[in-house]
C-alpha cells in the first residue's frame, strides 16, 4: 500500500469528521495544520483555510486512490482476535490512525476542542454500530492485547506500533499463520546446554515444565532471577531447547516499540511489552510447542498503577495459556502478591569453581591461552559467563592469541568489573608484615585459642568477640584462622551498611548475613562498636532497630562470624550474650618487642641499651612495628635503628594515659 493510499484511508476519515456537525465557527477555532497536511494545501498566513476548501481537497484525495489492503487485512484481524466481522470497520480505523500521524492530530484537536461527542457519533455512523455493541468490540481488542484500552478518542491508547502498522498496510497477508511470522521475535539458540547449569537445582523446574505441558495447564510462569551476567537467560533457552518448545522472546526495544514509545511520552515501554505479551499469549493459546521469555521484567511490575492496574498482571500470571518464563536481576522491585503468583522461583547465582571451568575452557578454545592463566583468572572475585564471553568475544574479533589474548582478556574484564564497581582486589585485606601467631598476646591464654580453633576444625557456627587497642593483631588473626581453615571471609565495614535512608540500613544487614550464609563464608565485623554501641547511649528509634537488626542477624548465622573492636567498653550487654569467645588482645611483652625489632631491622643482636629502651616501653604493638616497617620501605638506605627506636618510643608515648593538670 502506497504511502498515496494512506493519506487517501486517512482522507476518508477526515472528511467524515469535519463534515458531521462541524460548523464554519468551529472550524475556524481549530489549528488547521494538520487537515492541510491531510488534503495537501499550502497555507498562507495571511489567507487562512475555509471548511469549504478543506472538504473539496479531501474529497478529490478519497477518491483518487482508495486501496483494499488495509480492508483485507482488518478482516483477517477479525479472526486473529476472534471478534464478529461486523468489527472490521473499528480496525481499518485504528489502523487509519496509527499509519497517518496528521489524522491522530485531527482527532486531538477535536478532542480537545470539545467536540468527543461529535467524533463518537460520526464514527459510530461510519461504522454502522450502536455504542455499546461498538465498545463491546473495542473490549475485546483491548482484552487480547491488539490495543491498550477501549476507546475511539485517545489516540495514545489505540495507536499500534510502527512494524505492526507496515505489516497490515503494505501487502495482504495471506493468513493467521503470515501475521504471526512477522511479530513473534524468537529467541536465539542456547550457547549452553543443560549440564552446564549443574550447580543449579533445576531438577523440579524441567519436570514441572515437562508435566504442564503435557497436560496443557494454563497459568505456568517461572520466575527466574539473579545478578546479571549469570546466565539465565542462557538458562531459559537451553530448558526450552531441552523439552522441545520454540522460545519466543517478548520485544523489549524493537524498532517498532521504540519509534511508538518515542511518538507518545505517556506511552510506557512495559505497557507495550505487556500489551504485545498479552495479544501473543491469546494467537499462541492452542499452541503446545510454544514458551514465551520476558527479559528484564522487573520494568513491567515497576510499572503497574501507573499505565496499567495491577489486576490485570494478576489475571495474566494467573491464567495465560503459554508457558512463560519471567526474567529479572532485581527482584526487590517485585511486590509479593506478585511473587506468589509464581509457580516456581528460582535463583541463579554466579557459576564459580569447577562449574565455570568447562564454560571458560570451551570458551577459550582457538586462543592459546595457557591453563594456569585460565585457572588465575577464574578465582577473579564476580567474574561470570558473560564477562569471559564478552572478553573472549574482544580478543577473537581483533584475531589476537596467546599473551596477547591473555593481556586483552584480562583488561576487558577488569574494566567491566571496575565499571560495576565490583572490582575487589584494591580493598583487600594486605598486612604490612607477614602474620606470626607467636606475637599475639591473649589476656585470656592459649587454651581458649586451641578451643577455637577446634570448633573451626569441626565446622562449627562459632562466634569470636576480638577486642583491644589498635594494632594488637585482631584483624589479622581473623584473617589468620580463615586461611588455615580454608573459609572464605568476607569483610563488613561500617560502610558497607549504613544508610541516610531510615530502614535500609537493616535492609544492608540482613542482605549481607544472607549472601554470606548462602556462599558459606564467614563474616568479619569489623570495628563493630561502630554498629553495636549500647542500647543505652542511643536514642533514635532507627538506630535502635539496627541493633536490634544486627543482633538477630548473628544469632541465626550459621557460620563463624567474628567481630573485631577498639572499645569493648561501648557495646551493647546483649553483645557479650551472643559470643562464645571474648578475646582480649594485649600489648606485646617484652620478649615479644625484642623479637620484632630483630625482625623488622634484620638485626642478628640488639644492644643493651637498645633492651633497655625497649623494655620500658610497655604499649607496643605489632601495629607499631609495621608503621616502622613501612617508613623503613620508604627509606631503604641508611642505618634506621636509632630511627626506627625513636618511633617507637613516640607510638608509645601516645598511649600514655593522660597526665592531670596541677600543682606538684
Amino acid at each position: 500500500m502506497s504511502r498515496q493510499a494512506i493519506t487517501a484511508l486517512a482522507a476518508h476519515y477526515a472528511t467524515a469528521l469535519i463534515t458531521n456537525g462541524l460548523t464554519e465557527r468551529q472550524f475556524k477555532a481549530l489549528d488547521t495544520d494538520a487537515l492541510a497536511k491531510l488534503a495537501g494545501i499550502t497555507v498562507h498566513h495571511n489567507k487562512p483555510l475555509s471548511l469549504k476548501q478543506v472538504k473539496t481537497a479531501l474529497a478529490t484525495i478519497t477518491s483518487d486512490s482508495l486501496n483494499d489492503v488495509v480492508s483485507h487485512n482488518a478482516r483477517l484481524l477479525c479472526d486473529v482476535y476472534r471478534v464478529p466481522v461486523a468489527c472490521m470497520d473499528i480496525i481499518e480505523y485504528i489502523i487509519a490512525i496509527s499509519a497517518s500521524s496528521a489524522l491522530r492530530q485531527l482527532i486531538d484537536e477535536l478532542y480537545f476542542s470539545d467536540l468527543a461527542d461529535d467524533i463518537h457519533r460520526t464514527l459510530l455512523s461510519q461504522f454502522g454500530l450502536d455504542e455499546s455493541t461498538c465498545f463491546e468490540y473495542l473490549d475485546s481488542l483491548t482484552s487480547s492485547g491488539f490495543i491498550r484500552s477501549s476507546t475511539l478518542t485517545d489516540t495514545n491508547d489505540v495507536v499500534l506500533p510502527d512494524n505492526q502498522v507496515r505489516l497490515l498496510t503494505v501487502s495482504k497477508l495471506a493468513d493467521t499463520e503470515a501475521y504471526l511470522a512477522h511479530l513473534l521475535v524468537k529467541s536465539p539458540s542456547p550457547v549452553f546446554k543443560m549440564k552446564d547449569f549443574a550447580h543449579l537445582d533445576i531438577d523440579t523446574l524441567c519436570r514441572y515444565l515437562n508435566s504442564a505441558s503435557k497436560q496443557a495447564l494454563s497459568g505456568v510462569n517461572i520466575l527466574i532471577y539473579g545478578d546479571a551476567g549469570t546466565g539465565k537467560t542462557e538458562l531459559a533457552r537451553a530448558l526450552a531447547k531441552s523439552i522441545s518448545k520454540s522460545l519466543y522472546e517478548t520485544r523489549t526495544a524493537s524498532d517498532g516499540l521504540k519509534q511508538a514509545q518515542d511518538r507518545y511520552d505517556l506511552i510506557g515501554h512495559s505497557r507495550l511489552r505487556l500489551q504485545y505479551l498479552s495479544s501473543m499469549q491469546l494467537l499462541l493459546s492452542s499452541s503446545t510447542t510454544s514458551m514465551f521469555l520476558v527479559d528484564e521484567c522487573e520494568s513491567i511490575f515497576a510499572d503497574s498503577d501507573e499505565y496499567y492496574a495491577k489486576d490485570t498482571l494478576h489475571r495474566l500470571l494467573e491464567s495465560n495459556p503459554v508457558p512463560c518464563i519471567w526474567i529479572t536481576n532485581h527482584v526487590q522491585c517485585l511486590e509479593p502478591s506478585f511473587i506468589r503468583r509464581f509457580k516456581l522461583v528460582l535463583e541463579v547465582g554466579a557459576i564459580e569453581g569447577k562449574h565455570i571451568e568447562p564454560l571458560a575452557k570451551q570458551a577459550f578454545r582457538g586462543l592459546g591461552v595457557k591453563q594456569d592463566y585460565i585457572d588465575t583468572l577464574l578465582t577473579t572475585p564476580h567474574i561470570t559467563p558473560a564477562h569471559i564471553g564478552n572478553a573472549v568475544h574482544v580478543a577473537k574479533a581483533i584475531k589476537v592469541s596467546g599473551q596477547a589474548a591473555q593481556k586483552m582478556i584480562s583488561d576487558v574484564v577488569h574494566n567491566t568489573l571496575n565499571a560495576s564497581s565490583l572490582l575487589d582486589t584494591p580493598l583487600r585485606y594486605k598486612p604490612e608484615m607477614p602474620f606470626d601467631a607467636s606475637l599475639l598476646n591473649f589476656k585470656q591464654g592459649n587454651d581458649v585459642t586451641k578451643q577455637i580453633e577446634t570448633a573451626l576444625w569441626h565446622q562449627a557456627p562459632v562466634r569470636i568477640l576480638l577486642s583491644g587497642e589498635p594494632g594488637t593483631g585482631k584483624t589479622a588473626y581473623a584473617h589468620y584462622l580463615a586461611q588455615q581453615h580454608d573459609l572464605a571471609l568476607v569483610s563488613v565495614r561500617c560502610s558497607d551498611v549504613l544508610s541516610k535512608y531510615v530502614g535500609e540500613s537493616e535492609s544492608n544487614i540482613a542482605s549481607i548475613f544472607n549472601d554470606a550464609q548462602q556462599r558459606g563464608s564467614a563474616l568479619l565485623l569489623d570495628e563493630v562498636d561502630s554498629l553495636l554501641v549500647s542500647r543505652e547511649r542511643v536514642s533514635e528509634h532507627h538506630n535502635i532497630q539496627l541493633i536490634n537488626e544486627l543482633l538477630t542477624q548473628i544469632e541465626c548465622f550459621e557460620q563463624p562470624v567474628f567481630a573485631a573492636t577498639n572499645y569493648a567498653k561501648l557495646l551493647d550487654k546483649a553483645v557479650l550474650r551472643r559470643f562464645d569467645f571474648k578475646l582480649e588482645a594485649q600489648c606485646l611483652n617484652v620478649e615479644q618487642a625484642f623479637r620484632l625489632f630483630k625482625r623488622v631491622l634484620s638485626l642478628r643482636q640488639i644492644s643493651k641499651q637498645e633492651r633497655q629502651q625497649l623494655s620500658r616501653l610497655t604499649n607496643l604493638t605489632a601495629g607499631d612495628f609495621a608503621i616502622v616497617a613501612r617508613r623503613m620501605r620508604f627509606q631503604p638506605d641508611g642505618d634506621f635503628r636509632q630511627q626506627a627506636l625513636t618511633l617507637l618510643i613516640e607510638e608509645n608515648r601516645h598511649k600514655q594515659p593522660n597526665q592531670p593538670i596541677g600543682f606538684i
